[in-house]
């Protein structure tokens, strides 16, 4: 399976900006790809300030 690189990026840019615009009160400082190899998928794992203060 090729990957598409650029697929991957509008992936992460619209994820951010959706995750931006349905949480205008939290603040958000990370992301990173948590990768399924067996189901050939990545995630968009985001992190806030809020949820890293909680643990």
């Amino acid at each position: 399976m090729k990957m598409d690189m650029l697929n991957i990026v509008n992936f992460a840019i619209n994820g951010v900006e959706k995750f931006l615009r349905e949480n205008p009160d939290l603040t958000f400082y990370a992301f990173a790809f948590a990768c399924d190899l067996e189901g050939a998928e990545i995630n968009l794992c985001l992190n806030t300030e809020e949820a890293f203060s909680e643990l």
